[in-house]
């Protein structure tokens, strides 16, 4: 396992110009959709895609997935956290102790109400991140504060001396022993830097509600190293937005070090992409946070096959990414039963089967805009279910081994705007019905089998002052008729 997070790390922080240039910047928050750049006038060129020759524009969601913004509402629960009561699954690093010493009140208090141990992580070595915290706690004026407040703010000491430049196998085998780490965004910022002062609303990248209760923690980008904390918990009660993403130097040890999951089911917002946390498949303890609104899993150590169980609850779901993944599964067949889910990516997760398995028989999806399952390994055809889908505007199915005849129903799709079908082995003639989607701006079914000539009805929408900008085929050497300028942008292999 050290190798394959060796393996991992070092994929990531090698590739990471060719991974945004593959996939514009579309993962989590960063994710530019691409229909905000065809709304915005920008062209393939600028919006990435499947493959990094593909160049296509993006869908955009109706809003950020990781909003930084402050709720207007308190929690609808009392921000006084009670993290006591025993987790289901406890953290696997127990404490080493030390030598009893004097109490302050401050470490009563936590032991008795917060202290996920019950106070023997404070019985630690003055090494571990735990005493770090409880000193830096007993250093500030918490004069006046309840009791929660102060609980909060351990919490957040904790997370800081968790993750700042904290040196683990998984740094070592990158970098070498005494990893020391970097100069951070926003660790410098929170306990050591005279600017955060003592109120842990003030540190970068956190937002409180009006209550002073902990709503978002956008740590993005920000090379943290180490295993996030459990205490992660004590904000059960306001953390709305968690959002981790990029962060691929902090993992966990092992897989009960995710059991915090459980405990934040007021999460909207779960953000762990292109970081270094791994399980075995999907981390059951997910499917707890039904009110999430937004999943973002993509570029993480979760690899085997899925419960797709997991989602049955989360009927709340808008946006969900669980690209470049191996799950060695079908694609979750609960996903087409979510009322919400608009933004699906399941591109390069090694999903095996077939489409009808995640389609159905087209009347789910009620709400579903851009799908994308590219670069899995597929079998049989594209379903003609997904004609009924009425709401997708994008829509790609490129590399998946896709066989048989491109399915007519596909003209159905009044809304749709961008379509990807390339490197497949789709054959039979490209369906003339396409041509009806007056709105639609990309198709690209270069690569495939496909013989005949290009539809006219799907020629006239290339007209210049029509919609259709980017249209491929294999015209280069005569599968297809389609004249290169007149109908077709471009023709073969290299579109």
């Amino acid at each position: 396992m050290r190798f394959l997070m060796a393996l991992h790390i070092v994929s990531l922080l090698a590739g990471i110009a060719n991974s945004e240039r593959i996939r514009g910047s579309f993962r989590g928050r960063d994710k530019t959709r691409r229909l905000q750049n065809t709304d915005e006038g920008n062209g393939e060129e600028e919006g990435g895609g499947p493959k990094a020759k593909e160049n296509p524009p993006t869908v955009s969601p109706s809003r950020s997935p990781s909003p930084s913004r402050s709720p207007s509402r308190s929690p609808s629960v009392s921000p006084s956290p009670s993290a006591s009561s025993s987790p289901s699954v406890m953290p696997s690093q127990t404490p080493s102790l030390k030598p009893s010493r004097h109490i302050s009140e401050i470490e009563r208090m936590l032991t008795d109400q917060y202290a996920l141990w019950g106070g023997i992580e404070f019985r630690t070595s003055d090494s571990t991140y735990w005493m770090k915290a409880l000193q830096w706690v007993e250093s500030t004026n918490t004069t006046g504060l309840p009791d929660w407040r102060i609980g909060q703010r351990y919490a957040m000491a904790c997370i800081f001396f968790a993750t700042n430049s904290v040196s683990t196998d998984y740094t070592d085998s990158l970098m070498g022993s005494g990893f020391e780490g970097f100069t951070f965004n926003w660790l410098h910022k929170w306990l050591e830097h005279p600017s955060a002062g003592e109120n842990e609303c003030d540190f970068w990248g956190v937002v409180c509600n009006t209550d002073m209760a902990v709503v978002e923690l956008n740590l993005k980008s920000n090379w943290m190293s180490g295993v996030f904390p459990n205490e992660v918990v004590i904000l059960e009660n306001s953390l709305e937005v968690l959002d981790l993403e990029r962060n691929i130097m902090m993992s966990n040890y092992d897989e009960d070090e995710l059991w915090f999951l459980i405990r934040l089911t007021n999460l909207r917002v779960l953000n762990l992409g292109k970081t270094g946390f791994r399980f075995s498949g999907l981390p059951p303890y997910i499917a707890n946070l039904a009110k999430l609104t937004d999943l973002v899993l993509y570029s993480t150590l979760f690899f085997g096959p899925m419960d797709d169980t997991i989602f049955e609850n989360m009927t709340a779901l808008e946006y969900l990414d669980l690209g470049a993944l191996s799950f060695d599964s079908p694609f979750p067949s609960t996903l087409q039963n979510l009322p919400n889910l608009t933004f699906v990516y399941l591109d390069y997760s090694e999903f095996t089967g077939n489409l009808t398995s995640l389609i159905g028989d087209g009347s789910g999806f009620p709400s579903l805009r851009e799908l994308w399952v590219d670069d899995n390994n597929l079998e049989g055809s594209i379903p003609s279910a997904i004609g009924s889908i009425s709401s997708l505007e994008s829509l790609s199915m490129s590399e998946c081994q896709l066989t048989g005849d491109m399915p007519t129903e596909l003209g159905q799709l009044s809304s749709m705007r961008l379509m990807w079908f390339f490197g497949n082995q789709l054959s039979g003639n490209i369906p003339s019905e396409i041509g009806g989607m007056s709105n639609l701006e990309l198709f690209k079914v270069h690569r495939n089998d496909l013989t005949g000539s290009m539809p006219s009805e799907i020629c006239n929408q290339h007209i210049p002052l029509f919609i259709l900008d980017v249209l491929t085929a294999d015209c280069q050497d005569g599968e297809v008729t389609c004249q290169q300028g007149l109908c077709c942008t471009c023709c073969g292999d290299d579109c």
